[in-house]
């Protein structure tokens, strides 16, 4: 974010005269209610949220909502739900007592087909930026990103590198959820 930010705002009386983001910023406190949140006064400020959001809407959501395609369709898992009272010491936990927190199996297939296609819908990858029109056109029409745009993915081939290594200690339980290659984006589901 600060590198794109760098691109467009020179010094802090452009963000502090930028009306439209000035008016974004009142338009999130008035009408979208985000209470603590104030208006941005500096490129710090602008990096700061933007950067918050970029991790929320691509690294953070893929980390939660990926992993539902191969760990959360398994109902013994994951049941999503306790379909009966829990047992305790009191009352005792035989095997027949955990089997009930299972789901019915109706239910159990309803999770596996929810949760594979949740998990399973991909467009386009982090630091892919294109249209989703044929002939997929780059969504930057200005050639001042497309340097700091190429820095970006040359760092995120080197985290890839460095999670793909790490990755290899953990087999047989990858994490792969955070490779950059396997993150949208955006929200896009």
């Amino acid at each position: 974010a600060e590198a794109y930010v760098a691109l467009y705002y020179v010094d802090e009386q452009a963000v502090e005269g930028d009306t439209e983001l000035a008016a974004w910023c009142a338009d999130l406190i008035g009408q979208g209610l985000l209470k603590g949140f104030k208006p941005i006064e500096s490129r710090a400020e602008l990096v700061q949220v933007l950067t918050m959001i970029m991790f929320t809407a691509s690294a953070q959501h893929a980390a939660v909502n990926f992993p539902q395609r191969t760990i959360m369709t398994y109902a013994p898992s994951v049941t999503g739900a306790g379909w009966n009272h829990a047992p305790n010491q009191i009352a005792g936990h035989t095997e027949h007592d955990w089997v009930s927190l299972m789901p019915p199996i109706d239910i159990a297939m309803d999770q596996l087909n929810i949760l594979y296609l949740l998990g399973s819908v991909y467009y386009r990858r982090l630091g892919e930026y294109k249209s989703n029109h044929f002939p997929y056109l780059t969504w930057f029409r200005d050639k001042k990103v497309d340097e700091p745009l190429a820095r970006f993915n040359a760092h995120l081939e080197e985290i890839e590198a460095q999670i793909t290594k790490r990755n290899e200690e953990r087999e047989p339980n990858p994490y792969p959820y955070l490779l950059p290659s396997q993150i949208p984006p955006s929200i896009n589901i």
